[in-house]
């Protein structure tokens, strides 16, 4: 499970399904956090892991409002260049 923390706004159009497909920009900490290597063939291979649950909160602060939804997948989109997490089940 990822722990993730997100606007006020955002949080509440999770909350409401007005968000499907949820984004974070290709940086340095999300491609640590999200790519696996591996080597193949004296070659190294990323793979992008899979979450079956995110753990979304409004804020860093320890009674925070959060959310734990269900994360489909996650796939890079390299015309945007960034991370999407497909959300199901709230």
């Amino acid at each position: 499970m990822q722990k993730i923390s997100v606007s006020k706004e955002l949080f509440e159009d999770i909350l409401l399904k007005k968000l499907l497909i949820f984004t974070k920009q290709n940086n340095k900490y999300w491609k640590k956090i999200l790519l696996e290597p591996k080597i193949i063939d004296d070659n190294i291979e990323y793979s992008i892991k899979q979450f079956e649950s995110l753990t979304i909160t409004n804020g860093l602060a320890k009674d925070a409002p959060l959310l734990v939804v269900e994360c489909k997948k996650i796939d890079y989109s390299s015309s945007k260049d960034c991370f999407e997490f497909s959300l199901g089940k709230i």
